[in-house]
């Protein structure tokens, strides 16, 4: 089985060159999660809905490909308070 895992998101769209090219050799694809949560060093402007909008492409791509897209948690999606 071929599985393409995407880990940390952070609100960043890279993962989005690996999956067009290897959506349809691979048998999965698992976001790792840490979808949100955005480094603010790494010189980019993350916007609210900049974030969301990269957020909603992956539940779509989820959407479209429900069997082979899986979305799991990472620790950033937690808060305690």
């Amino acid at each position: 089985m071929k599985i393409l895992a995407i880990g940390d998101i952070h609100g960043r769209d890279f993962w989005k060159s690996p999956v067009k090219r290897y959506l349809k050799k691979v048998d999965k694809v698992v976001f790792l999660g840490d979808y949100f949560d955005p480094y603010e060093d790494e010189g980019v402007d993350y916007t609210f809905k900049g974030t969301m909008d990269n957020f909603n492409e992956i539940v779509q791509l989820k959407r479209d490909n429900p069997d082979k897209v899986i979305l799991l948690l990472g620790n950033h999606n937690f808060s305690l308070n």
